[in-house]
């Protein structure tokens, strides 16, 4: 008796998990890897609406039908130089020191985000009580409770801090929460003028010592990794497709882009293949390469950054939608999950294509229809088409906001204001010896302790200054605010706070 058409298809499914067995850590890898610049970058793009926040750059309908016109043209200009040269060490020497120069600002960036969120989460500004359910803030040396200032807690963290360890563990978080500011130039109009805090520091050595380590010890592929999901981040909060109609345009044309340079041209496969740069990812897989080295696959960085920038706008049409249904409305990232769903649907798709047919694939050939088409059965299963047709990004203030350690205050009544307190006019008197045309190299500090203490140290003096105390203190303030604080309406102030 012949064997069925379902015994075919059981018998060729279990041959192909077989042979895929020894690539599964592989899949596993390659997924998790893209997923986090994807993650992460959505959520450092969110900030307090306005319309949840918007990034730097938005792009528009005619930028998306260009794109993938300008991509060809620089993916054929590569191949070109490729095949004329012969050799590809010399444009490879040109791309690593510009990507690596780059690099160096990226890896810090993200470092630099990852320490703030670690902070924020070891000394919290504010937190519930288990034992009593009330909320305490963070104040100069101890949480208190806003409506009983006389009910304290001391322990600088969530966690367990042992006693004598308290003060040193205080004065830390102070000095990760510090703001500092170097201006040089003249008062008046100062040529340069950066604020930045310790972990901006940090990150920026760490990226050169990454980047440093990529470039002289052989590329290591654990290192292109880093930058590239360096890259990738930055790329989600910096980019903006503006609105679901220019997304949909922009990812369509670039499937059409991917299928034609993978399926019908060798440029796309010997430009990944050739270019040794951090614009892929790579992954070790069982096997070695004609060389005798460990076998790599690799996923280009365009099959993360372009449907992660729509994942990350849908995160930040669901806080839109979060905030327009106010009165208590859950933020359900319903559109997040819906459009990350269908991210990982396409990848696995594509890794399952792939390994079947045993050649490379264009990846935005099973992603673009999984997150676009996630995104928009979302909107037609909650009744949205026409809301998620009308949204935009475009046009609207931004509210400012940082990934460094937010700083506690009344930002409800500030949201919106883009100006920072000026840390000589906080003193009430103006700096002795200082004029309009005097010349300035300095480097000021102020640490914002919520709502009991700033403190300002310049290099000719150093002062305490109260902060008013509000009364509004709600969970749903925003973390990320960065929001100026007023310094007026003190009720009283004593040097044990």
């Amino acid at each position: 008796m012949p064997a069925g058409p379902l015994t075919h298809f059981i018998a060729s499914a279990l041959f192909y998990w077989e042979q895929a067995l020894p690539f599964i850590p592989t899949y596993i890898h390659l997924i998790t890897i893209a997923l986090l610049p994807i993650v992460t970058g959505s959520f450092a793009s969110l900030k307090r609406p306005g319309n949840a926040a918007r990034p730097q750059q938005n792009l528009s309908a005619s930028d998306a039908l260009w794109f993938p016109v300008s991509a060809g043209a620089c993916l054929g200009s590569l191949y070109l130089i490729i095949i004329y040269l012969d050799d590809p060490t010399l444009i490879n020497k040109i791309l690593t020191w510009y990507f690596c120069g780059m690099g160096v600002f990226a890896v810090a960036k993200g470092f630099s985000d990852s320490l703030g969120v670690l902070v924020t989460y070891v000394f919290p500004k504010r937190y519930r009580s288990k034992k009593d359910g009330k909320l305490y803030v963070s104040g100069y040396n101890s949480y208190k409770v806003r409506e009983d200032e006389n009910n304290k807690d001391e322990n600088p963290s969530v966690f367990f801090i042992p006693r004598f360890m308290a003060k040193s563990m205080w004065s830390l978080r102070r000095a990760l929460y510090a703001k500092y500011t170097l201006a040089v130039g003249t008062t008046k109009s100062p040529a340069l003028k950066a604020t930045f805090w310790v972990g901006d520091l940090v990150g920026l050595v760490v990226g050169i010592l990454a980047v440093g380590t990529y470039a002289l010890a052989g590329k290591h592929w654990l290192l292109t990794n880093i930058m590239s999901t360096s890259f990738a981040y930055g790329a989600m909060q910096l980019l903006s497709p503006t609105t679901f109609t220019t997304a949909s345009i922009l990812l369509s044309a670039l499937f059409f882009y991917d299928i034609f340079f993978v399926f019908y041209t060798p440029m796309m496969v010997t430009v990944a293949t050739t270019l040794d740069v951090p614009i892929k990812l790579l992954f070790p897989r069982p096997g070695t390469s004609p060389s005798g080295a460990q076998a790599l696959a690799m996923l280009g960085l365009g099959d993360v950054v372009i449907p992660g920038l729509v994942i990350a706008m849908a995160l930040r049409y669901d806080l839109w939608m979060c905030y327009e249904k106010k009165h208590g409305a859950e933020f359900s990232k319903f559109y997040f999950y819906m459009s990350l769903g269908g991210y990982i649907v396409g990848m696995l798709t594509t890794l399952v294509v792939m390994h079947v047919f045993k050649r490379a694939q264009p990846a935005l050939l099973y992603l673009v229809p999984g997150v676009l088409g996630s995104v928009w059965l979302g909107a037609l299963m909650k009744g949205e088409l026409r809301i998620m047709w009308n949204y935009s990004e475009e046009g609207e203030e931004k509210i400012p906001g940082s990934n460094t350690p937010a700083i506690d205050g009344d930002s409800k009544n500030h949201e919106g204001k883009g100006e920072k307190p000026d840390a000589n006019s906080t003193t009430g008197e103006p700096k002795a010896g200082s004029s309009d045309e005097e010349t300035l190299v300095e480097l000021v500090e102020v640490v914002h302790d919520e709502e009991w203490m700033r403190i300002i140290l310049t290099k000719r003096s150093t002062t305490l200054q109260p902060l008013a105390k509000t009364n509004a203190c709600s969970e749903d303030d925003s973390d990320s605010s960065s929001a100026p604080m007023s310094i007026s309406n003190v009720d009283s102030f004593s040097e044990d706070e």
